[in-house]
C-alpha cells in the first residue's frame, strides 16, 4: 500500500477537516484540536524539516490555529532560518498584527547573529506601529558595525512611524557620506515619523555633509514645505559632483511634487547629465512635479 509522505499526511488530515470533505460537514472539535496539538509539538522536533513543515501547516490553517501563536513566537528564535521564516509567515496568516511576537523579536535584535538581527528587523517592519518597544534596539542596529543590518532597521523604524521619533538623530547621522539609496530610505523614515522630526531635520540642513543635507531637505519638503531653505538645498545638490547625490536630490524633488515647481529649470538642466540614473530620476521628478491635481 502506498504510504503518504508526512506533509501529504498533514494535508490529507486538513482536507478531512474542511466542510464538505471526508463525508461530513464539520470535523469534531477534538480531531481539530489534536491536529493543532500535533503541529505545535512538531515545532519542537529535532528535525529542521519537521519544524519548518509544522509552521507551514499552521499557517495554512489560519486564524483557527490561534492557540499555536505562543509556540510560533518561540520559533522566531529558531537557529534554522527556514523555520524562522515559515513561523513568521504563519504568525501573519493567523493574526495580521501579531503583537505577541514583539518581545521575542526584541530579544532577537540583541542576538550575536547578524542573520537573526536582520530577520527580526524585517518582521518588526511588517508588524508596524505595535513594534514600538523595539525602537531603542533598532537604533542600536542603525549604529551597528555591520552595514547589512542598517537599512532593515531603518525600514522597521519607518514602519513604526511617529513612535520611532527618538531615532531621528541617529537616522540623520547614519546618512553621513552615504549614497542615494540610504538618503532615500532615511528620508522616507523621517517623513513617516511626522512633525516630531522637523526640528532636527531643519538643523540638519546646515550640516557640512552633502548627503545629510539632501536627506533633510527631501524630508522637510514633505513634512513642512514652508520651513527652511530645503528647496535651495536640493537645487544646489543637483550640481554636486557625486552622481548619487544628484540622483538623491532629483528623487527627493519628485517625492515632494508640485511644491517643488521652482526647481523645474534645475531639473531640466540635468536631463543631459552623463549619469543615466540621474537623468531618469530628473524625468520622474518633473512628471510628479508637473502632474495636474
Amino acid at each position: 500500500m502506498h504510504r503518504l509522505a508526512p506533509t501529504s499526511a498533514v494535508l490529507f488530515a486538513l482536507a478531512l477537516l474542511m466542510p464538505g470533505c471526508g463525508g461530513t460537514e464539520t470535523a469534531p472539535a477534538s480531531e481539530h484540536d489534536k491536529l493543532i496539538d500535533r503541529l505545535i509539538t512538531q515545532l519542537s522536533d529535532a528535525s529542521d524539516v519537521t519544524r519548518r513543515d509544522a509552521a507551514m501547516e499552521l499557517g495554512r490553517l489560519g486564524p483557527v490555529a490561534k492557540r499555536a501563536l505562543p509556540a510560533l513566537c518561540k520559533a522566531l528564535a529558531d537557529d534554522a532560518y527556514p523555520v524562522r521564516e515559515w513561523a513568521s509567515s504563519a504568525l501573519f496568516d493567523i493574526d495580521p498584527k501579531p503583537v505577541a511576537a514583539v518581545p521575542i523579536l526584541v530579544q532577537n535584535l540583541q542576538s550575536k547573529s547578524l542573520s537573526m538581527r536582520m530577520f527580526a528587523a524585517g518582521v518588526l517592519e511588517r508588524i508596524g506601529p505595535p513594534a514600538a518597544p523595539a525602537v531603542p534596539h533598532l537604533i542600536n542596529q542603525v549604529q551597528g558595525e555591520h552595514f547589512e543590518e542598517h537599512l532593515p532597521a531603518v525600514d522597521a523604524l519607518a514602519a513604526i512611524g511617529p513612535a520611532g521619533a527618538p531615532a531621528v538623530p541617529a537616522l540623520i547621522e547614519y546618512t553621513r557620506g552615504q549614497g542615494h539609496v540610504s538618503c532615500h530610505r532615511v528620508a522616507k523614515a523621517l517623513i513617516a515619523m511626522g512633525r516630531a522630526s522637523v526640528p532636527a531635520v531643519v538643523k540638519a540642513l546646515g550640516d557640512e555633509d552633502a548627503a545629510i543635507r539632501v536627506t533633510a531637505a527631501g524630508a522637510l519638503g514633505v513634512l513642512a514645505p514652508t520651513r527652511g531653505p530645503w528647496l535651495k538645498t536640493l537645487m544646489a545638490t543637483l550640481a554636486e559632483k557625486g552622481g548619487g547625490l544628484r540622483r538623491a536630490a532629483a528623487e527627493a524633488l519628485g517625492r515632494i511634487g508640485p511644491p517643488a515647481k521652482p526647481a523645474i529649470p534645475a531639473l531640466q538642466a540635468v536631463l543631459t547629465d552623463d549619469d543615466g540614473y540621474v537623468v531618469r530620476a530628473a524625468r520622474d521628478a518633473l512628471r510628479h512635479i508637473e502632474a495636474k491635481p
